[in-house]
């Protein structure tokens, strides 16, 4: 992915001026990026997927593809009862107690129309 900057500034932020993440080249002209609590341009590695997606990152990639498959067939207002009738939250995080905090997060994604981008990529 490419980025070109021209003429802008980013000052007295509390990180980084310019933040980019994962394989990105960035071209900038004429801009400034000063008194930020970072670095003025940083380009930061890409993010797990899973931390990327707001779930622990020792979650079983082809599981969550099951689990995101399986809640697709299913009402939106129907979806938690259902996620916890067949155990989807033990399935995929056992025991944490932040599980129904990652079992919103499994919602979401199920629910986004880049469902079927998410399954591809986990199951990759």
């Amino acid at each position: 992915m490419g980025v070109k900057l021209i003429n802008c500034g980013a000052f007295d932020c509390a990180e980084d001026g310019f933040r980019f993440t994962g394989n990105v080249d960035v071209e900038a002209e004429g801009c400034v990026a000063a008194r930020n609590g970072g670095q003025g341009f940083n380009v930061l590695p890409k993010a797990p997927l899973m931390e990327e997606l707001g779930l622990p990152a020792d979650t079983d990639p082809a599981k969550l593809a099951e689990v995101l498959r399986a809640l697709q067939g299913i009402p939106k207002e129907q979806q938690v009862a259902e996620a916890e009738k067949r155990g989807f939250k033990q399935t995929l995080f056992g025991v944490l107690k932040e599980g129904p905090a990652y079992l919103n997060n499994v919602l979401q994604l199920a629910n986004s129309p880049q469902v079927q981008q998410y399954i591809q990529t986990l199951l990759s």
